[in-house]
């Protein structure tokens, strides 16, 4: 049955483990998001604020129209005119800027202001070959914006179930071909590069380098207040910056909620697409062999766990998970956006799992020493053995014990008397007295044979005065048997008297018999002595007797205190050496 529990218990956790595995197959990038998906992506937000912000490199900047710059150059009012947008733009690469990415969309005519439309057109084709505009797949700037610049890049974002916007497209289908990211293209201006050539990937996960304001920053209207002239040509404030230009200004733009807090700035998020393709640092995901490596590792595990004690089982776990967590944070900070989130669960179901079964295991493995040593052991014992199953060997051992047994004199002349059912009867409750003597003393009843009982001291618990507690367990029984000699004469009609034999020495003890029944017994020549030295009760008219063997396993104290005598030394059947009989009295010196 152990063996069938563990094996049905292995292959119930095997299946639930490869369940969950399937169940956390990395899918491709895309919009639906299972609910381990989910889990996934939140794990990965912890490890963002766990790795805390990283310093950028400085090559991408932010130049924001926030709420000084609508103040001062358009009264707090969004849009601003675009002839003050032109003057922004020619200030920022007359401050050292290298190109710039323009997150502003400009999909109609400025009616109010007409000629600012031509203004801003005329400095887009003077920056054409460093500027690249923002579009979304509905709106595209007008003809002459488009025109006079050339490249354009999509600047829409995908926010999570959440709100949350944890991933990037690289490359999205425009007007039947594929058009770059405004990150993408910008960097590709940079570099005089094709956007295929930097990224080869349709989207991945955002590297946030930190909460709002971790990229440079510069505020559209201070930059407007500086004088290039007074600027050497290496301490521009843009020097070889790329720049994204964006609105900032409370209610002029989207709030994005990133990792690290429900508001940033949606140019920041650009400009940190910008940032990771510059420096070459988008995200490694190799979700397929980090998959199979997980899977591998935690079947690896379960099987390690099956061979441990619940004590390793649990420090195996531990470690396990430290270690993963511990190289997880190292590579996420490194840029290996793996999904690990399939570890932490198989490693928590393995524990629970095995860690749910062993109490099920111990509490079965309870129930079943309670069921099988309640008839013949004594309940404070049975308690003793549930705390300390470790002090019983089931497989059985040798050690020295006191063997007891017991019958009824002139047995076969009562039940000559007595009708069957009576005498059934009778052993019952002769019995019953005699067993609870045997459990005061902490004995095992090994069994009852007939009119007989046969008990042992010593096993299964250790007992260093197994001797002593035989003998006073013999005098007991004898006594209380004659407390009850009226109630037996009156009910009954027999006279009761016992024939008590004791014997020490060494033992085997165990559980013996078949797997389907076995009992919990004694063998070995010191057992059969005990039940010579009972036989012998009848030829010397004794009532307890016992051997040299009990009394020398007897402290020199207790001995005193225990009333005995000298018998004969006599032959007993089959044995070819003599040993000398020693009476106890049922009654004990110190009373």
């Amino acid at each position: 049955m152990n063996k069938t529990f563990k094996s049905a218990n292995f292959l119930g956790q095997l299946g639930l483990l490869l369940l969950l595995s399937v169940l956390c197959f990395p899918g491709p990038h895309g919009k639906w998001f299972t609910p381990f998906e989910r889990l996934e992506f939140q794990l990965r937000d912890l490890k963002f604020r766990i790795r805390g912000p990283q310093k950028p490199s400085g090559n991408i900047a932010v130049v924001a129209i926030d709420d000084a710059s609508l103040k001062e150059l358009a009264q707090g009012q969004w849009p601003l005119r675009r002839d003050i947008t032109a003057l922004i733009i020619d200030q920022v690469f007359r401050l050292g800027a290298e190109n710039m990415g323009i997150d502003i969309l400009f999909p109609d005519q400025n009616l109010d202001h007409p000629k600012s439309n031509s203004i801003l057109a005329a400095v887009l084709k003077k920056h054409s070959a460093r500027i690249a505009l923002a579009r979304t797949p509905d709106l595209t700037p007008i003809p002459l914006f488009s025109e006079a610049v050339g490249t354009m890049g999509f600047v829409s974002v995908f926010k999570q179930w959440d709100g949350l916007v944890r991933e990037v497209d690289f490359f999205a289908q425009m007007d039947e071909k594929p058009v770059p990211s405004l990150p993408l293209a910008v960097v590709a201006t940079r570099l005089q590069k094709s956007p295929q050539e930097l990224v080869q990937k349709q989207g991945g996960p955002i590297a946030y380098l930190g909460p709002r304001e971790t990229l440079p920053y510069f505020s559209a209207w201070e930059l407007l207040k500086l004088d290039p002239a007074s600027f050497s040509p290496e301490t521009l404030p843009l020097r070889g910056k790329s720049v994204l230009l964006g609105v900032t200004a409370t209610g002029a733009y989207d709030q994005i909620a990133t990792p690290f807090g429900p508001v940033v700035d949606g140019v920041e998020v650009q400009a940190t697409v910008a940032e990771q393709i510059l420096e070459g640092k988008i995200p490694v995901e190799n979700n397929l062999p980090v998959w199979f490596t997980v899977l591998g590792v935690s079947l690896c595990l379960l099987l390690l766990v099956q061979q441990l004690k619940t004590s390793w089982v649990i420090a195996v776990l531990l470690m396990s998970l430290i270690g993963y967590a511990s190289m997880d944070l190292l590579a996420f900070s490194q840029g290996f956006f793996a999904p690990t989130l399939l570890f932490y669960l198989n490693t928590l179901l393995i524990g629970i799992l095995t860690l749910a079964s062993r109490f099920y295991e111990t509490t079965q493995q309870k129930k079943f020493l309670k069921d099988a040593f309640s008839k013949y052991l004594a309940p404070d014992v049975i308690k003793i053995l549930l705390n300390q199953p470790q002090s019983l060997t089931l497989g059985g051992e040798r050690k020295e014990i006191t063997t007891l047994f017991c019958d009824l004199r002139n047995f076969t002349s009562i039940s000559e008397r007595l009708e069957p059912a009576q005498l059934t009867q009778l052993l019952n409750e002769v019995f019953t007295v005699l067993t609870d003597v045997i459990f005061k003393y902490q004995g095992t009843v090994d069994k009852y044979i007939g009119d007989a009982l046969m008990a042992f001291f010593g096993a299964p618990l250790e007992q260093p005065d197994h001797a002593l507690r035989a003998c006073l367990a013999a005098q007991e029984m004898v006594r209380e048997i004659r407390k009850k000699q009226s109630y037996f004469k009156s009910k009954y009609g027999v006279d009761l008297n016992l024939g008590v034999g004791i014997n020490t020495g060494i033992a085997h003890v165990g559980n013996m018999g078949s797997e389907q029944r076995f009992n919990y017994s004694v063998l070995g020549d010191s057992v059969n002595i005990a039940a010579r030295v009972e036989s012998c009760t009848k030829e010397y008219g004794t009532t307890i007797l016992t051997t040299q063997a009990t009394l020398d396993a007897i402290s020199q104290e207790a001995r005193k205190k225990l009333a005995h005598r000298s018998v004969a030394q006599t032959l007993l059947k089959g044995k070819s050496a003599s040993i000398e009989l020693f009476e106890i009295s049922e009654i004990s010196v110190s009373e």
